[in-house]
Protein backbone atom coordinates (compact mmCIF):
# COMPACT_ATOMS: atom_id res chain seq x y z
CA UNK A 1 0.00 0.00 0.00
CA UNK A 2 1.58 3.52 -0.73
CA UNK A 3 1.99 5.96 1.64
CA UNK A 4 -0.73 8.38 0.10
CA UNK A 5 -2.90 5.66 0.14
CA UNK A 6 -2.33 5.03 3.44
CA UNK A 7 -2.76 8.65 4.63
CA UNK A 8 -6.55 8.33 4.05
CA UNK A 9 -6.98 5.77 6.13
CA UNK A 10 -8.71 6.72 9.77
CA UNK A 11 -5.94 6.33 12.92
CA UNK A 12 -6.76 3.45 14.92
CA UNK A 13 -5.56 4.69 18.04
CA UNK A 14 -7.96 4.77 20.43
CA UNK A 15 -6.13 7.49 22.89
CA UNK A 16 -5.91 10.43 20.02
CA UNK A 17 -8.21 9.53 17.09
CA UNK A 18 -8.20 11.93 14.32
CA UNK A 19 -9.76 12.35 10.95
CA UNK A 20 -8.46 11.61 7.64
CA UNK A 21 -10.66 12.40 4.83
CA UNK A 22 -10.00 13.94 1.53
CA UNK A 23 -11.98 16.88 1.06
CA UNK A 24 -12.14 18.07 -2.83
CA UNK A 25 -10.92 22.21 -2.43
CA UNK A 26 -10.24 24.64 -0.18
CA UNK A 27 -13.93 25.91 -0.34
CA UNK A 28 -14.86 22.27 1.01
CA UNK A 29 -12.70 22.38 4.20
CA UNK A 30 -14.00 25.89 4.78
CA UNK A 31 -17.85 24.34 4.99
CA UNK A 32 -16.49 21.45 7.02
CA UNK A 33 -15.29 24.45 9.45
CA UNK A 34 -17.49 26.44 9.75
CA UNK A 35 -20.03 22.96 10.19
CA UNK A 36 -17.72 21.78 13.28
CA UNK A 37 -18.31 25.14 14.80
CA UNK A 38 -22.50 24.23 14.51
CA UNK A 39 -22.46 20.85 14.75
CA UNK A 40 -19.63 20.12 17.43
CA UNK A 41 -19.00 16.75 15.59
CA UNK A 42 -15.69 16.34 13.09
CA UNK A 43 -18.04 12.95 11.89
CA UNK A 44 -21.17 14.83 10.55
CA UNK A 45 -19.55 18.14 9.78
CA UNK A 46 -17.38 16.19 7.16
CA UNK A 47 -20.19 14.61 5.74
CA UNK A 48 -22.43 17.41 5.44
CA UNK A 49 -19.71 19.77 4.04
CA UNK A 50 -19.30 16.77 1.60
CA UNK A 51 -22.40 16.67 0.99
CA UNK A 52 -23.06 20.20 0.12
CA UNK A 53 -20.20 21.02 -1.84
CA UNK A 54 -20.31 18.01 -3.95
CA UNK A 55 -24.45 18.55 -4.07
CA UNK A 56 -24.32 14.55 -2.94
CA UNK A 57 -27.51 13.35 -0.63
CA UNK A 58 -26.61 12.66 2.89
CA UNK A 59 -27.16 9.42 5.55
CA UNK A 60 -27.54 10.55 8.73
CA UNK A 61 -29.62 9.43 12.11
CA UNK A 62 -28.15 12.49 13.85
CA UNK A 63 -31.02 15.28 14.45
CA UNK A 64 -28.85 18.39 14.92
CA UNK A 65 -27.57 17.13 11.35
CA UNK A 66 -30.81 16.49 9.54
CA UNK A 67 -32.01 20.32 11.31
CA UNK A 68 -28.75 22.00 10.38
CA UNK A 69 -28.92 20.55 6.81
CA UNK A 70 -33.05 21.21 6.05
CA UNK A 71 -31.96 25.36 7.27
CA UNK A 72 -28.76 25.40 5.60
CA UNK A 73 -28.76 23.36 2.53
CA UNK A 74 -32.69 22.47 1.54
CA UNK A 75 -31.96 21.00 -1.52
CA UNK A 76 -29.60 18.32 -0.32
CA UNK A 77 -31.62 14.84 0.38
CA UNK A 78 -31.58 13.43 3.51
CA UNK A 79 -31.86 9.73 4.31
CA UNK A 80 -32.66 8.88 7.63
CA UNK A 81 -33.98 6.03 9.63
CA UNK A 82 -35.63 8.30 11.75
CA UNK A 83 -39.50 8.61 11.89
CA UNK A 84 -40.89 11.68 12.12
CA UNK A 85 -44.15 12.84 12.98
CA UNK A 86 -45.31 14.11 9.88
CA UNK A 87 -44.14 10.81 8.10
CA UNK A 88 -47.91 9.85 9.05
CA UNK A 89 -49.78 12.63 7.52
Amino acid sequence: MSASRRSLLPSRSPIRPSLHFPLASIEEAELFVNYVFELRGDGESASCAIAVHRGWAIATDDKKAISFIKREASQIQIVSTLVSSSSFR
